[in-house]
């Protein structure tokens, strides 16, 4: 299980994109990073997909809405967008997705609650954009590691 090689959001071409089910992530591309309780990481949304492809196109088409709208000056009314939304239009969003071979116990929401977890173990909290919906997922259900995502090491590769 590989993940394709994070890049800027806006630019991804959809279709060099997994259709499989999988985890992808969402980070800052501009250098920014986020304060967590035990550590800075650029990473600011872990999120799901049936379908990889589908994910990530429905997230570049809202960005690339949102940065259209505050470039032509016409975002000043509009509804605000949602967290994971905004912090990848205002710094430089970057994405990987990495595709996930589910056992027959899993489904893919065992896997982003697994990798949200791990996140929330190493950093004392889950990505800013997930948090509120994470706290929920993290109390209802412990932490199984995963072997494709045992330890930390994912982490500091997509922050290196």
């Amino acid at each position: 299980m590989e993940p394709f090689e994070t890049r800027p959001l806006v630019e991804v071409n959809v279709s060099s994109v997994s259709e499989r089910p999988g985890i992808y992530i969402l980070l800052a591309g501009d250098g920014t990073v986020y304060r967590y309780p035990r550590g800075n990481s650029p990473i600011f949304y872990i999120g799901l997909g049936n379908s990889l492809r589908n994910r990530v196109r429905t997230h570049k088409h809202r960005v690339q809405r949102l940065l259209k709208r505050e470039k032509s000056g016409s975002g000043k009314n509009a509804k605000t967008e949602w967290p994971r939304y905004e912090y990848a239009a205002n710094h430089s969003g970057m994405v990987t997705a990495f595709p996930v071979k589910l056992l027959a116990s899993q489904t893919i929401r065992d896997v982003e609650s697994d990798v949200i977890g791990l996140f929330a173990a190493h950093y004392g909290s889950p990505p800013v954009a997930n948090a509120a919906a994470s706290r929920k997922t993290l109390q209802r259900r412990p932490l199984v590691p995963l072997g494709a995502f045992d330890g930390s090491d994912w982490i500091h590769r997509l922050e290196a």
